[in-house]
């Protein structure tokens, strides 16, 4: 699934700027994306829709906050 993907990396990010709880929250969304994509593909899909708006609105509000990607996250 490439939206869970999207969220993984934008967890990955969130971290880096410090910001846990969208780090969290970004990572538990992608999971649960995975663990429960049949379900999502098979039943309602406005409920699908309304899941894909929720993590679309998050992720925009933190790239709103954090509009410049970090390119590298090496520790030296």
């Amino acid at each position: 699934m490439d939206f869970a993907r999207w969220l993984e990396i934008a967890s990955k990010e969130a971290l880096v700027y410090g910001e846990g709880k969208v780090a969290m929250m970004s990572a538990s969304m992608a999971e649960a994306m995975r663990a429960n994509a049949d379900e999502l593909a098979r039943d309602n899909p406005a409920k699908t829709e309304r899941v894909l708006q929720q993590a679309s609105a998050m992720m925009a509000q933190f790239k709103a906050a954090y509009p410049h990607r970090v390119i590298s996250r090496s520790v030296h």
